[in-house]
This record gives structure tokens, sequence and C-alpha cells, in this order.
């Protein structure tokens, strides 16, 4: 009978089966839900129904559509519904942000930080997290520079010194760095845990005494008894050493002094070599790309907020991490402290000012030889050398030296 059919009584993507369903955008009629969505692919169909499509008037009393014009309304009330309430959630977030911002304003006022906002869309912009926390406590987005030229992102309270705060970052990073290590080892060889931990079972199962009080019989194997004896002696040295670092009595103390005075020297020096100190500087932002980046020296013990007090930062505050040397070490390469940058921009700045002669007017090298050559006054001509190219206009090489200077400061 298929083949008797004509092809508009079949599917008309596979026309090979009678049609099941109708596209209620186009009325296109498919056989299966593969077809409908080639259907879809093919022709750019959304699949919804168009409430502007034209209507037969016979057609409007029917049923369908009832339904047609009952559904075109009740989507109508829906999406008005839905709009209402996502303007009301919106409202109430933005004047939950307003709040937070104006909170987090005064904070910066009280403290004198001044905070410069970098364009919308940029990525320190996006990446900027500081907020005021629910319990209104400030939460700074702090940039960290190591001395590798790594960088890394943290969420500090500004109530917490430096130290601390590098501190837990440095425990983050070893924590992650482990868990790394781990997975890292856990994928080279997958076997050994496993085996390790099923020979420490069996050791303990056959050393388990029976409920009977006697100890459980069978024989052991070889990698049995050795895991046994391994746990056996460390367990005996643990005990040996958890016995020699309590403290022997007065009358049994008087021979090993001495010893003791040397546990607490090497107990005394442990800390030292694993807390290492480090100094911090806070990159001052909008200097000059050709120079060295400027740093400001900061107190490792001063809270975030005390830190900042008078700074001005880019968005959050940027912190170079330096290994504590000696007073007189040199920073590392690309860096300069902040009274090296003032120094030198006052240097320029004298030799704008020596440039500029007494009346406002640029002092050039064509002015100078003018004044200084005699023949030159007589004939009124302008002595020509290496460079001199022709009249050179003052207004506007001071416009230049001032400009460059605007950008250095």
């Amino acid at each position: 009978m298929a083949d008797d059919a004509l092809l508009s009584d079949l599917c008309s993507i596979c026309n090979r089966n009678a049609p099941k369903y109708r596209c209620p955008r186009d009325s296109v009629r498919t056989c299966s839900l593969p077809c409908y969505k080639r259907h879809q692919q093919w022709a750019q169909c959304s699949g919804k129904r168009d409430p502007a499509a034209f209507v037969k008037r016979n057609e409007l009393a029917t049923p369908s559509g009832i339904d047609h014009d009952y559904n075109f309304l009740t989507g109508i009330e829906r999406g008005l519904q839905r709009a209402d309430e996502n303007a009301e959630a919106q409202s109430h977030k933005n004047k939950k942000y307003e709040q937070d911002q104006a909170k987090l304003q005064r904070y910066l006022q009280s403290n004198r930080i001044i905070v410069d906002r970098a364009p919308i869309g940029m990525t320190r912009q996006k990446t900027n997290r500081t907020r005021m926390t629910k319990k209104g406590h400030v939460r700074w987005s702090v940039e960290w520079l190591h001395d590798d030229g790594s960088r890394d992102l943290q969420e500090a309270e500004a109530d917490m010194t430096l130290t601390d705060s590098y501190a837990t970052l440095s425990l983050e990073r070893s924590r992650k760095r482990k868990r790394t290590q781990q997975g890292s080892d856990g994928l080279q060889n997958p076997s050994k845990h496993s085996k390790d931990g099923h020979v420490s079972i069996q050791a303990a199962e056959s050393h388990q005494p029976s409920q009977l009080g006697q100890p459980a019989s069978g024989p052991t194997s070889d990698d049995t008894q050795a895991v046994v004896s391994g746990v056996s002696t460390s367990a005996e040295q643990s005990k040996q050493e958890c016995c020699s670092a309590q403290p022997a009595p007065e009358a049994s103390t008087a021979a090993s002094v001495p010893g003791k005075a040397a546990g607490e020297k090497h107990s005394d020096q442990a800390p030292q070599t694993h807390t290492p100190l480090f100094s911090f500087y806070l990159l001052k932002p909008h200097t000059p790309s050709s120079q060295p980046r400027v740093l400001i020296p900061l107190d490792s013990s001063s809270t975030l907020t005390a830190a900042l007090s008078t700074q001005v930062v880019l968005e959050y505050p940027t912190i170079k991490v330096v290994a504590r040397q000696a007073t007189d070490a040199p920073l590392p390469e690309g860096f300069m402290l902040e009274e090296d940058y003032i120094r030198q921009t006052k240097q320029d700045v004298q030799e704008l000012e020596a440039l500029i002669g007494p009346d406002g007017q640029v002092m050039t090298a064509a002015k100078v030889r003018r004044g200084n050559d005699p023949g030159d006054e007589t004939h009124g001509n302008v002595s020509s050398g290496a460079g001199d190219g022709g009249p050179v206009d003052d207004k506007k090489l001071l416009e230049v030296l001032a400009r460059d200077l605007n950008a250095r400061k």
C-alpha cells in the first residue's frame, strides 16, 4: 500500500511512512521525531506557533481556535508577570549593591584610600572582587607578585596583617601543590597504595586477638611478617623517641644537662629555618612604561587598611613580595623605590626649567649660537650647524616638553 500511496500522503521528510505529527509553525507533516528535528534544521524552524498568522473566520469559533487564543493571552500574561518579578529582583539587587558600595566608599574616604577605576570590560575591572561582607567587614582583592614572576589573586580581610595574609596564601599554594602531586602520583602508580593497604589490613587481622583472648592461629606469609615487624619496629622507635623527649626527673638530669641544652638549642633554631621573612612593596600605578616599575615600601606588621592608607591603587592593590635581605641590598631587576623615582622626576623638572629661559621661551641651540656669534648679528643670519634644519617653533617645543613631564608624574 505504501508503494501505491501519493507523496502528499507520506512524510514530507523521508517520504516513506504515513505522517503522524504536524509542525505548529508551518504545518509540515512528519512521521517521527528524527524527521521533525531534521525539518527544523533544514527550514530553520523554531516550532512555535505564529500568533500573527492568518486564520479563516470559520476556524475562529472552533475548539482549536479558542485554545489558540487562550494560549496566546495566557503567554502574554505569564511574560508580563515574569518581567515584573525579574524587575523587582533586579531592583532589590541593585539597591543592595548601592548600599554596599556606599559603605565601601565611606570606608575608603575614612582611611584616605584612593581607588582608580579601570574601564568597564578590562581584565582588572572584571577580576576585582573587593566588597563589603554581610558582617560589615571589607574584603580586598589583592594581587601578589612573587620572586619567580608568578602572580596570585587572593581575597584578604582588611583587618589582617600583610604577614598573615601572605602566610594564608602560602598555605593554600602548598596544599594545592600537594594535591596536584598526589593526583599525579596516583595516576602513575594506581596499584601501589591499594597493595600497601591490602598488606597492612592482612597484617592487622592476623595479629588481632580472638574473642577468647588467645592470639589468632594460622600461617602468615613472609610479606605479612615483614610488614608486622616493620610496624612493631617503628612503634618501638616512636616509643623511645617519646620517652627521650619527656623531661627526666631532677635527680637523674644532672648528667644529661648538656644534651638537654643542645636539644633546646635545636628546637629554638628550627622555626628560623622554616619561617622565612619577606618584605612587601606596593606597586605604584600610573608610571611610565619606559621606566622601571615603582615600589612603595610597606610595613609587614601593619594591617591591609593601614598599609593602603593615603595610597593610590588601580581597582585593587598589587603587592610585590621580596625575600628580606640586607638593608642596602638592591631590588630585583626592573623595579625601583618611590624615593628614587621622585628624585629622578625632580631632576627632570630642573632640566626642563633650565632649558626654558627666564622670559618663558625655550633656549634652543640655534639661539645660543646666535647669541655667541657676533658675525651673525651683523648680517642677521643664523649659523647653520649639524642638526639645524631650519627655524624651530618655541611654543610647540615647550608643549612637547611639558607633555612629557606630565606623563612622568
